[in-house]
């Protein structure tokens, strides 16, 4: 399992904050994922999890870690057209560096 920090955090560029956990849900299923019906319910069960999810780290299996990597890679799916800023620097960090957990089940 990967571990993904949802903290907010300041931006890198102007004053704010980035909301990890706004910009998943929206990012996730915008129309530039180009989901299909199987892949867009099993992307909209995982940005509930982000929503309703009380702590600052999420854990989560493989299937849905790849759905968030996907996430990374939408200046690419739009073309020139869009890229990310240095404020999602650190959004791209947590996920593609995600640390592993180790995770037993309780008997």
């Amino acid at each position: 399992m990967k571990e993904i920090n949802l903290a907010p955090y300041a931006f890198a560029v102007g004053e704010g904050t980035f909301d990890m956990r706004q910009f998943l849900s929206e990012a996730a299923l915008s129309p530039l994922m180009k989901l299909g019906g199987l892949r867009l319910l099993e992307t909209h069960n995982l940005v509930n999890r982000i929503r309703q999810h009380e702590g600052d780290s999420l854990l989560v299996d493989e299937k849905e870690y790849k759905q968030l990597v996907a996430v990374t890679k939408i200046p690419e799916m739009a073309g020139a057209t869009m890229g990310f800023s240095a404020n999602e620097v650190e959004m791209v960090r947590r996920i593609l560096e995600a640390p592993d957990v180790d995770v037993k089940k309780k008997e």
